[in-house]
């Protein structure tokens, strides 16, 4: 219990620093970054402190990990060590003033038409839908038992849908003014992503980037800043409410049972206990073999058909071994896992450094190689990673790696866009 005050004091410290390191205009990603960690990982152990852990009782392996004297303190150390690795591998800012670059010419008008058309065409998909019936109720598919085609159908459209999350706040950084009808597709756009998908994290993400651009405008400081921020956190916990009680048909008046909900959605501890629980406990492994899931990413092109044995994706074996059941098989859903539990399974206790590095390695290069007009994209990855796993946005990674390669050729680096600021 003292090991996690002791954290949580530690982290809000890290926290309050990147918020005004951020009201000061500095420009790394790794400081919005430390945010998002905060949010999933440093305020749980601030509500187990005041209101306490969970109860997880339908998860029984999530109770036995954050009932685990050892595993906590483990925890505590760990989270702690964090910030000060995700910042010290960032720690010179990017040699410009906050802002975006001042866009114009026919390049970018281009860039601009061919976002303003991409914004639709989650919609437009449906028209290729074998069952577009399934899609006039919210997150109908999500648990359910859908048609093989259906199933394939909604992983493109899942994938498309994250896509364009990153297209809005990508319109908006080149947007020389933003005018009303660009506010309108913006706000069909989230809309139907949200929709479609059926997942909040995509309406999480898409308000944080979205904050991020208007912050890069130099249209949020002071209050303003801290008034966006309690906005998205608004927005965030209405949508869940909408989630709980349409997908889950969750009893609003059964407080156990939403706060088990609440902390599972919006938290990473326990997915993350669980991992260090299985590295205490030998005979309480999560993967079948170190690097299983590394090897599923390696071959995720590989249909399963040639390979029937082919590993799945981390959340199957997190899942089942949250429910402790020991067959590993696709449920049809999934609990949601982070980088950080997911290297620790695959790496063993190596991987509890391996995870906070690769975070920071990505910062580092997403500022060092990008513009500023995409800077935002940086953010929205790295923050997947944490939220997560691979899987459910290889797309849009595969995209930013893209961006990486091609970084000088979009003005990349440290010296581009010096000084350089939009109008607001």
């Amino acid at each position: 219990m003292l090991a996690s005050a002791i954290a949580f004091v530690w982290l809000s410290g890290w926290a309050i620093g990147s918020v005004a390191s951020i009201a000061k205009g500095d420009p790394r990603s790794a400081h919005w970054v430390l945010l998002v960690f905060y949010w999933f990982c440093g305020l749980p152990l601030g509500l187990d402190l005041v209101i306490g852990s969970p109860d997880y009782a339908g998860q029984p392996a999530f109770r036995w990990a954050c009932r685990d004297e050892a595993t906590a303190l483990i925890y505590a150390v760990w989270m702690a060590a964090i910030p000060p690795v995700l910042l010290a591998l960032n720690r010179s800012p990017r040699r410009r003033a906050v802002g975006l670059p001042t866009l114009g010419g026919p390049k970018n008008r281009q860039i601009i038409l061919f976002a303003r058309v991409l914004l639709a065409s989650p919609t437009l998909l449906l028209a290729l839908a074998p069952n577009p019936a399934v899609y006039l109720h919210y997150a109908a598919f999500v648990g359910s038992d859908l048609a093989p085609a259906e199933g394939e159908f909604q992983a493109w459209m899942s994938a498309l849908c994250l896509f364009v999350a990153l297209i809005v706040p990508i319109l908006l950084a080149y947007l020389p003014r933003i005018r009303p009808l660009d506010l309108t597709l913006v706000s069909f756009a989230l809309v139907q992503v949200a929709w479609l998908q059926g997942k909040r994290s995509i309406l999480a993400i898409s308000a944080m980037a979205i904050f991020h651009v208007v912050w890069q405008r130099r249209r949020l400081r002071g209050m303003q800043l801290v008034m966006g921020a309690a906005g998205i956190v608004f927005l965030v916990a209405a949508a869940s409410v909408v989630y709980q009680r349409s997908v889950r048909a969750m009893d609003a008046s059964d407080l156990s049972a939403l706060y088990d909900g609440v902390r599972i959605d919006f938290a990473r501890d326990a997915v993350i206990k669980q991992a260090i629980y299985g590295e205490l406990h030998p005979d309480f492994p999560i993967l079948e073999h170190r690097a299983q899931s590394v090897l599923f990413y390696l071959t995720f092109y590989v249909p399963r058909d040639a390979w029937p044995g082919k590993p799945w994706p981390y959340a199957v074996y997190a899942t089942n071994t949250m429910l402790d059941r020991r067959d590993q098989k696709p449920l049809g859903w999934g609990i949601t896992t982070s980088v950080l539990d997911e290297m620790l399974a695959n790496f063993g206790w190596p991987g509890a450094l391996l995870g906070p590095l690769w975070l920071a390695l990505l910062c580092r290069w997403g500022d060092a190689r990008l513009p500023a007009s995409l800077s935002t994209g940086t953010l929205m990855v790295v923050s997947l990673f944490l939220a997560v796993q691979l899987t459910a946005f290889m797309v849009l990674f595969l995209a930013w790696c893209g961006l990486l390669v091609a970084g000088p050729r979009l003005g990349g680096g440290p010296r581009s866009q010096a000084g350089a600021h939009l109008r607001p």
